[in-house]
């Protein structure tokens, strides 16, 4: 016997089955920037520059690192003003990345311009190669040689790198 579909209720137009497709293909997908524990950020000893830190797990590899002044609420988008951007096409394993200062395997794309605002929300932003971007939001002047800002909030680098190898489980 054949399910009868009650009279009294319309069955969903195809534009409204549509829109649940849809919905539900955009909320299978990653997000393509997110807040994480891996990318934290410091001073750099010595020198006392702006230091990105990342924790990477086994086959990562870095393609893009970038400071940038966050406005309007949304990290990395076009109202966002880039301070420092360096990219490696092939990937790397570096780990740490001091603004200004370019590694190996890296170009810059953005020079930076020093000193970062201090008045200003900034992000320290790192792409990996087939992942989403990561990023950790911070004001300049809570930045400390002995600390790592992330979003556990100002930490040891020990207990920085500790809580970000959780995510290479």
């Amino acid at each position: 016997m054949r399910p009868v579909w009650p009279a009294h209720k319309k069955l969903p137009s195809r534009r409204a089955l549509v829109a649940v497709f849809i919905g539900l293909l955009v909320s299978a997908c990653d997000p393509s920037l997110g807040p994480s524990r891996a990318v934290g950020v410091t001073l750099s000893v010595p020198g006392g520059q702006p230091e990105i830190r990342v924790v990477l797990c086994p086959g990562e590899r870095v393609t893009r690192v970038e400071f940038v002044e966050e406005r309007g609420g949304v990290v990395g988008d076009e109202d966002d003003t880039r301070l420092w951007q360096i990219v490696a096409p092939n990937g790397s394993t570096a780990d740490s990345f001091i603004a200004g200062v370019v590694p190996a395997d890296f170009r810059q794309t953005v020079p930076f311009a020093q000193p970062l605002p201090t008045n200003q929300s900034l992000a320290a932003i790192v792409q990996i190669i087939r992942r989403p971007s990561m990023f950790v939001v911070f004001h300049a002047l809570d930045l400390r040689p002995d600390r790592v800002w992330s979003v556990d909030g100002v930490v040891k680098p020990e207990a920085f790198e500790g809580k970000a190898r959780t995510r290479c489980r």
